[in-house]
């Protein structure tokens, strides 16, 4: 009975961590509870502004706050498809950092509803099955820094 009830709660264990590499996108060195992703560019800090607005502007997101003088935006939560009741949506914060080459931070939240205040919600990280709205909002965090840049880390705060 033991060993049954280990094997369940082993089996559990990795069924909630999900796979090591999302659907779709090459991410498996990403560690399961990355929550932020640096974009290594060959660009100054005013170009990969500039890049950064431009794409995220292409993807739908609204501003919700930008600075040029501090490199930085936050989006306001967009629907990420697909659409309907499994609907996550998304808000990125990015930060620029250093002049030259410059690395672009690139954070997220999520939610599952449009009626929650919008202030707040979950924050994004690798974890979850694939097709989950955890995993979803992963992937659009991840597609979102491939289109800024091919050189990716990532990291746990």
């Amino acid at each position: 009975m033991r060993k049954v009830l280990i094997s369940c709660l082993t089996i559990i264990f990795i069924s909630c961590t999900g796979p090591k590499k999302t659907a779709n996108i090459n991410d498996a060195g990403a560690q399961s509870s990355a929550n932020i992703i640096i974009v290594h560019t060959k660009m100054n800090a005013r170009e990969a502004y500039q890049k950064v607005g431009q794409i995220l502007l292409e993807r739908g997101y609204t501003f919700r706050h930008t600075s040029e003088t501090f490199k930085s935006f936050s989006t306001e939560f967009t629907g990420i498809p697909p659409n309907g009741t499994d609907t996550p949506y998304v808000r990125i914060g990015v930060h620029i950092e250093g002049k030259q080459n410059a690395n672009v931070i690139i954070r997220g939240w999520y939610t599952t509803t449009t009626f929650m205040d919008t202030s707040f919600g979950d924050r994004i990280r690798k974890f979850g099955l694939n097709g989950s709205k955890r995993r979803t909002a992963w992937s659009e965090l991840f597609q979102v820094a491939k289109s800024i840049g091919d050189s990716l880390s990532y990291r746990v705060e």
